[in-house]
This record gives C-alpha cells, structure tokens and sequence, in this order.
C-alpha cells in the first residue's frame, strides 16, 4: 500500500506525524507536576488528573501512528533511503 503513495509523498507524512508527536509531547510535558515526585517520577495525583490522561493518551495514540508508520516505511523504501544516505556522505 505504501509504495503506491511514492517516496517523496511517503517522507512529507512522515514529517507530519512526528509533527504531531512532537506537539503532544509537548503538551503532555507542559502540565503542571509532571516529574515533581520523589526520583524525579510524576505523582499519582498528576497521572490521575483528566487534564495528564488526555494528553497521555494524545501523546501514545500519535507515537503509536508514528511508530507504525516507521515499520512499514522504513521496509518499504529501504533503497531509498539507503541512496539519501550515501548521498549525504559524499
């Protein structure tokens, strides 16, 4: 299926989805109490809070579409990045 959408199609929804990674983890770092417990470890009373659950859950749903993505690119155009490699090297 994804070799259907080309390389260059391929790398721009990458680039989209690590994107939206990126601003979830953000979000989900910017809540208040996140790593202010003992170790440096978030408080249950933090995990607990809808506001932390959301963007726990925004953060692992775009990871997860991200990390799926990556499997399946990442095979499919194998050649491909290997020539942009290289081609950086030189």
């Amino acid at each position: 299926m994804m070799q259907s959408i080309g390389f260059a199609t391929a790398k721009v929804v990458k680039k989209q989805l690590e994107q939206r990674e990126r601003e979830a983890a953000k979000k989900l770092g910017a809540i208040s109490g996140i790593g202010s417990g003992r170790m440096g470890l978030t408080p249950d009373a933090v995990k607990l809070s809808p506001e932390y659950r959301e963007a726990k859950a925004a953060w692992a749903a775009a990871f997860a579409a991200l990390r799926d993505f990556n499997g399946t690119f990442t095979k499919t155009y194998a050649n491909e990045l290997k020539a942009e490699r290289e081609e950086r090297f030189r």
